[in-house]
């Protein structure tokens, strides 16, 4: 996977709204945070035009965010907002310049499809972390200060409570998913994630609990859960089970289909729609370790992988040079033997 470059002070970030309608008051606050950091902040030209329940019509939110991707100028890519209607857009975006010059981009929930289809198609790293209205005078400063890390390029490393649901364990693999219902649409699609040998993150929001339960078997018959490493369950907020229900636990739900696996699954990470989002860098290389009392994730800083390659280099050249010393040897003695016979 590669990694965008980090950002530095001075940098040029664009908010854009690819899905739902955006207020301008609702995003003073996070831009004046984003300000803070040392960052000039551009706006996309369309964010506001507001057509049904999205900020524009697909034409412009296409517009807006081809005009991002394509901008020199821009260094990282922040979402404004969630919703829906990304998933409308994502087949006509040219990725060429983002391809070429890899840049941050920052969301959750419904920016889910840009997460998995920028690892799939081109094996990029993005953020699942606040957006430019989640950003508020209530969020946690530890939410805040996870996208500011992840941007300007520090290490993560979390160390959170655990549960008593937790599967405990330990499992190292590319981290990816985000909200649960978009990661459930996109199966069977080209922005489908590779899940084999994945950590793999789920949240979700205002869904009923039989929602949950027929999304995850779903997903249990499309082999998922086989193929990945281990499972993180971010925030399930202001989940609904209208009467008779289920009659049991989201947690209990969720190991009925996924444990029989075998792989360390940690419930209750903070991580989606609640005032707690920690950030997650889509895509990176994860160490996690899961407890009941304690579960930690820690991401790999590329550096790792920057070792291993000029280990494996040198190795390489070492190869050649003895192979090559080798062949001499053989050649010469070849010559004196036909000298003398």
């Amino acid at each position: 996977m590669r990694r965008p470059e980090p950002l530095k002070a001075g940098d040029t970030i664009r908010i854009i709204a690819p899905s739902g309608r955006v207020n301008p008051a609702d995003l003073e606050y996070g831009l004046t945070v984003f300000s803070s950091w040392g960052l000039s902040v551009e706006m996309g030209r369309n964010m506001f035009k507001s057509r049904d329940m999205f900020s524009a019509n697909d034409e412009k939110r296409l517009e807006d965010i081809q005009d991002a991707i394509n901008d020199q100028n821009v260094k990282a890519i922040i979402c404004a907002r969630g919703g829906y209607g990304t998933n409308r857009i994502i087949d006509k975006i040219d990725f060429t310049a983002f391809e070429q010059s890899p840049k941050w981009l920052v969301g959750f929930s419904d920016i889910t499809v840009l997460h998995s289809h920028i690892q799939k198609q081109y094996n990029i790293e993005t953020i699942h972390g606040p957006m430019a209205k989640t950003i508020t005078r209530n969020s946690q400063e530890s939410a805040i200060e996870s996208l500011r890390k992840a941007l300007f390029g520090e290490v993560l490393k979390y160390k959170v409570k655990g549960s008593p649901d937790n599967i405990p364990g330990t499992a190292t693999g590319i981290i990816t998913g985000g909200n649960l219902s978009i990661l459930y649409s996109l199966i069977g699609t080209c922005s489908e994630p590779e899940w084999q040998d994945k950590i793999l993150f789920i949240e979700e929001i205002g869904e009923y609990h039989y929602h949950l339960d027929r999304m995850l078997v779903s997903m249990k018959r499309a082999g998922v859960f086989e193929k990945i490493s281990g499972l993180i369950v971010g925030h399930l907020t202001n989940m609904k089970d209208p009467e008779p229900g289920m009659q049991r636990t989201m947690e209990e739900t969720i190991l009925e289909h996924v444990q029989e696996y075998g792989i360390p699954i940690a419930f209750k990470f903070p991580s989606g729609h609640e005032q707690e989002n920690l950030s997650l860098q889509m895509g990176s290389e994860v160490e996690f370790i899961v407890g009941k009392e304690e579960v930690e994730l820690r991401f790999m800083d590329n550096k790792g992988d920057e070792k291993d390659f000029f280990s494996m280099r040198r190795m390489i050249v070492a190869g050649a040079v003895m192979v090559s010393f080798f062949v001499i040897i053989w050649m010469l003695y070849s010559m004196v033997l036909k000298k003398y016979l």
